[in-house]
Protein backbone atom coordinates (compact mmCIF):
# COMPACT_ATOMS: atom_id res chain seq x y z
CA UNK A 1 0.00 0.00 0.00
CA UNK A 2 2.84 2.23 0.96
CA UNK A 3 4.04 1.73 -2.44
CA UNK A 4 1.30 2.68 -4.10
CA UNK A 5 0.90 5.73 -2.42
CA UNK A 6 4.22 6.78 -3.28
CA UNK A 7 3.43 5.81 -7.01
CA UNK A 8 0.33 8.01 -6.76
CA UNK A 9 2.63 11.14 -5.10
CA UNK A 10 4.97 10.57 -7.89
CA UNK A 11 2.79 10.52 -10.87
CA UNK A 12 0.77 14.04 -9.85
CA UNK A 13 4.10 15.84 -8.92
CA UNK A 14 5.37 15.25 -12.46
CA UNK A 15 2.05 16.63 -14.22
CA UNK A 16 3.19 20.12 -14.14
CA UNK A 17 6.36 18.85 -15.12
CA UNK A 18 4.71 18.10 -18.43
CA UNK A 19 2.71 21.13 -18.45
CA UNK A 20 5.99 23.25 -19.07
CA UNK A 21 5.65 25.09 -22.52
CA UNK A 22 8.88 22.57 -24.52
CA UNK A 23 8.90 25.83 -27.45
CA UNK A 24 11.82 28.28 -26.93
CA UNK A 25 14.08 26.58 -24.82
CA UNK A 26 17.32 27.75 -23.33
CA UNK A 27 19.42 26.87 -25.92
CA UNK A 28 21.55 27.42 -29.16
CA UNK A 29 19.70 27.23 -32.86
CA UNK A 30 20.13 27.95 -36.17
CA UNK A 31 17.95 27.62 -39.37
CA UNK A 32 18.95 27.97 -42.95
CA UNK A 33 16.08 29.87 -44.65
CA UNK A 34 14.65 30.05 -48.74
CA UNK A 35 13.08 33.58 -49.03
CA UNK A 36 11.39 34.57 -52.38
CA UNK A 37 9.03 37.83 -52.87
CA UNK A 38 9.21 41.15 -54.42
CA UNK A 39 10.55 44.98 -53.71
CA UNK A 40 8.09 47.32 -54.47
CA UNK A 41 7.29 51.09 -53.73
CA UNK A 42 3.38 49.70 -53.81
CA UNK A 43 2.54 52.35 -56.93
CA UNK A 44 2.60 51.91 -60.61
CA UNK A 45 6.71 50.95 -60.64
CA UNK A 46 7.47 47.69 -61.85
CA UNK A 47 8.14 45.17 -58.58
CA UNK A 48 11.51 43.86 -58.81
CA UNK A 49 11.96 40.18 -57.26
CA UNK A 50 14.33 39.22 -54.44
CA UNK A 51 14.89 35.78 -53.48
CA UNK A 52 17.99 34.25 -51.72
CA UNK A 53 19.03 32.21 -48.86
CA UNK A 54 20.10 33.00 -45.13
CA UNK A 55 21.39 31.72 -42.16
CA UNK A 56 19.72 32.51 -38.74
CA UNK A 57 21.90 31.48 -35.86
CA UNK A 58 19.80 32.01 -32.59
CA UNK A 59 20.00 31.93 -28.97
CA UNK A 60 17.03 32.20 -26.23
CA UNK A 61 18.25 35.07 -23.96
CA UNK A 62 14.67 34.61 -22.01
CA UNK A 63 13.65 31.14 -21.71
CA UNK A 64 10.23 30.25 -23.66
CA UNK A 65 9.85 34.13 -24.67
CA UNK A 66 13.03 35.68 -26.82
CA UNK A 67 15.44 34.65 -29.21
CA UNK A 68 18.34 36.80 -30.27
CA UNK A 69 20.89 36.83 -33.48
CA UNK A 70 22.06 37.15 -36.15
CA UNK A 71 21.04 37.23 -39.99
CA UNK A 72 23.41 36.19 -42.86
CA UNK A 73 21.92 36.91 -46.48
CA UNK A 74 22.30 36.03 -49.51
CA UNK A 75 20.24 37.42 -52.17
CA UNK A 76 19.47 37.91 -56.15
CA UNK A 77 17.14 41.55 -57.04
CA UNK A 78 17.92 44.11 -59.52
CA UNK A 79 19.76 41.57 -61.67
CA UNK A 80 22.63 40.86 -59.27
CA UNK A 81 24.14 39.03 -56.42
CA UNK A 82 24.13 40.80 -53.03
CA UNK A 83 24.42 40.26 -49.68
CA UNK A 84 23.35 41.76 -45.79
CA UNK A 85 23.90 40.86 -42.91
CA UNK A 86 22.22 42.25 -39.24
CA UNK A 87 20.37 41.04 -35.99
CA UNK A 88 17.14 39.92 -35.20
CA UNK A 89 14.70 39.17 -32.66
CA UNK A 90 12.40 36.67 -32.29
CA UNK A 91 9.46 36.85 -29.84
CA UNK A 92 6.97 33.92 -29.16
CA UNK A 93 3.75 34.67 -29.39
CA UNK A 94 1.64 31.14 -28.76
CA UNK A 95 2.41 27.41 -28.72
CA UNK A 96 0.60 25.26 -30.84
CA UNK A 97 -0.93 22.99 -28.76
CA UNK A 98 -1.76 19.37 -29.27
CA UNK A 99 -3.25 18.50 -26.09
CA UNK A 100 -2.35 14.70 -25.97
CA UNK A 101 1.30 14.86 -27.62
CA UNK A 102 2.63 18.26 -26.02
CA UNK A 103 3.34 20.89 -28.61
CA UNK A 104 3.25 20.88 -32.73
CA UNK A 105 5.10 24.30 -32.67
CA UNK A 106 5.00 27.96 -31.98
CA UNK A 107 3.90 30.93 -33.54
CA UNK A 108 6.91 33.95 -33.60
CA UNK A 109 7.13 37.89 -34.13
CA UNK A 110 10.84 38.88 -35.50
CA UNK A 111 12.03 42.23 -35.91
CA UNK A 112 15.41 42.76 -37.67
CA UNK A 113 18.04 45.12 -39.07
CA UNK A 114 19.55 44.08 -42.20
CA UNK A 115 22.75 46.65 -44.08
CA UNK A 116 22.90 45.53 -47.54
CA UNK A 117 26.06 45.21 -49.77
CA UNK A 118 24.00 47.18 -51.95
CA UNK A 119 23.06 50.05 -49.70
CA UNK A 120 19.94 48.57 -48.79
CA UNK A 121 18.85 49.61 -45.17
CA UNK A 122 16.25 46.79 -43.96
CA UNK A 123 14.06 47.07 -41.27
CA UNK A 124 11.24 45.52 -40.04
CA UNK A 125 9.99 42.02 -39.26
CA UNK A 126 7.51 38.95 -39.89
CA UNK A 127 5.17 36.20 -38.31
CA UNK A 128 6.97 32.43 -38.29
CA UNK A 129 5.52 29.38 -37.89
CA UNK A 130 8.54 27.11 -35.99
CA UNK A 131 6.51 23.20 -36.76
CA UNK A 132 7.94 20.78 -34.24
CA UNK A 133 11.12 22.17 -33.87
CA UNK A 134 12.74 21.70 -37.36
CA UNK A 135 10.86 23.54 -40.09
CA UNK A 136 10.14 27.28 -40.41
CA UNK A 137 7.21 29.32 -42.89
CA UNK A 138 7.04 33.02 -42.55
CA UNK A 139 5.79 36.51 -44.03
CA UNK A 140 8.02 39.72 -43.71
CA UNK A 141 7.39 43.07 -44.22
CA UNK A 142 10.70 45.19 -44.91
CA UNK A 143 11.15 48.93 -44.89
CA UNK A 144 14.47 49.42 -47.12
CA UNK A 145 14.96 52.83 -45.95
CA UNK A 146 18.27 53.67 -47.65
CA UNK A 147 16.44 53.29 -51.83
CA UNK A 148 12.79 53.91 -50.25
CA UNK A 149 11.04 50.80 -51.14
CA UNK A 150 9.50 47.93 -49.43
CA UNK A 151 10.82 44.21 -49.16
CA UNK A 152 7.57 41.59 -49.10
CA UNK A 153 8.74 38.20 -48.69
CA UNK A 154 8.02 34.76 -47.99
CA UNK A 155 10.29 31.93 -46.01
CA UNK A 156 10.92 28.52 -45.92
CA UNK A 157 13.37 27.03 -42.93
CA UNK A 158 14.22 24.15 -41.70
CA UNK A 159 16.61 23.70 -38.51
CA UNK A 160 20.23 22.61 -39.25
CA UNK A 161 21.60 22.58 -35.99
CA UNK A 162 21.41 19.48 -33.45
CA UNK A 163 18.33 19.29 -31.41
CA UNK A 164 19.48 18.95 -27.85
CA UNK A 165 18.61 15.70 -26.26
CA UNK A 166 15.68 15.69 -23.70
CA UNK A 167 16.99 14.04 -20.34
CA UNK A 168 14.88 11.16 -18.51
CA UNK A 169 13.66 12.39 -15.53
Amino acid sequence: MKSVSIAILLVLFSFPLYAQDPEFPKEFIMHLNVHSGMVTNFDHTPELYAGGIQLVPQYTLVTNLLRGGIIADGFYTDKKIQGAFGPTLSIKLTTLKAKPFGSLGNINASINHLWGTGKQRLLGGGVNADLFNMVVFGLSLQRDYGLHNWWLQSTMGIRISKKRKIKDI
